[in-house]
């Protein structure tokens, strides 16, 4: 399945979500300053919703940003000791940060991580890894999809 199809799956499950969705070329200029690349998928989603109303509360807590909100949480980390420059966040989830992580060329799937603000200082010796929490941002997705049927 694909990020696309996804989303649709969620805005489908809440109708009340506003979809908005950003042109390649408004996620490129957004991207622009970055030394990194994200991944396809992560063009994916952002082609498909610029994140989601907060209608949709992400595994009961989780507010995933659009990619305005996205740029400014990275902004107001880069500076902390231990956020590395690569690590790009996708949503905040109680005292939590859900990242992706960008590379030197652009990949398909973008693994997501779970970082701990308070944390970032056990990543400055890299004798601490971020945990991956989803293989995909796919995966992420119909996690949520899956969590609402359930409830």
């Amino acid at each position: 399945m694909s990020v696309t199809a996804a989303v649709d799956q969620l805005c489908a499950l809440y109708p009340q979500v506003h979809r908005q969705t950003l042109t390649l070329e408004e996620i490129n200029q957004y991207l622009s300053e970055f030394p990194f690349q994200l991944s396809k998928e992560f063009y994916d989603l952002y082609l498909s919703t610029n994140g989601f109303d907060r209608a949709i509360q992400f595994f009961g807590f989780g507010e995933f940003y659009r990619l305005s909100e996205a740029i400014e949480t990275y902004r107001a980390c880069i500076s902390e000791r231990g956020y590395r420059a690569n690590w790009f966040p996708l949503m905040a989830h109680e005292e939590s940060l859900f990242i992706v992580v960008g590379s030197y060329q652009q990949e398909i799937v973008s693994p997501v991580f779970r970082i701990f603000p308070d944390d970032f200082e056990l990543y400055v010796t890299r004798n601490s890894e971020p945990r991956l929490h989803f293989p995909s941002l796919t995966e992420l997705l119909l996690e949520e999809v899956q969590s609402y049927l359930r409830d």
